[in-house]
């Protein structure tokens, strides 16, 4: 056990529950924010440094959710291929919806604001989920689980790559 992957199911289960804590609202450290208060200027030459300041600033969001998403893929010991798929998925998770608002902007801005009146409550439904995985992890449930998923669920389906 310990020489295998089970230490690593473990310490990285723990780490998602650190990471559903810090969503939950615990380690107040994290929860500060920065401000930029310097605009890119418009056009071909502000856009990447818009998306990179984007990015900064949606890390501590986003980061979390990916790095358990990553944490999920090497505890499952997926192939490189696999592995590549699972990242696509998350990414085009996150940034489909985006796309589509953005196509959609008018009506796209009222249902922002639904979010946003409830950002704290699906924040902390996040960080609980985030606590739950991570526990499954740790305890071993979560392996049982993807295995009788794949076992009985899924068994016809074949990645593609």
């Amino acid at each position: 056990w310990f020489l295998g992957q089970g230490w690593i199911t473990v310490a990285l289960g723990g780490l998602v529950v650190l990471m559903g804590i810090v969503f939950l609202g615990g380690f107040s450290f994290f929860q500060r924010d920065r401000k930029i208060e310097r605009r890119p200027p418009p056009g071909l030459w502000g856009a990447p440094l818009l998306g990179v300041t984007f990015g900064l600033g949606w890390a501590p969001c986003i980061g979390p959710t990916f790095a358990a998403v990553q944490a999920l893929v090497y505890v499952d010991g997926a192939s490189t291929g696999k592995a590549a798929v699972l990242t696509v998925a998350y990414c085009l998770g996150l940034g489909v919806p985006f796309l589509l608002l953005a196509l959609a902007l008018r009506r796209g801005m009222g249902s922002l604001g639904f979010f946003r009146r409830h950002r704290l409550a699906i924040q902390r439904a996040g960080g609980g989920l985030l606590v739950l995985v991570g526990l499954l992890m740790m305890t071993g449930a979560w392996t049982a689980f993807v295995s009788w998923v794949q076992a009985e669920l899924v068994t016809d389906w074949v990645m593609p790559i």
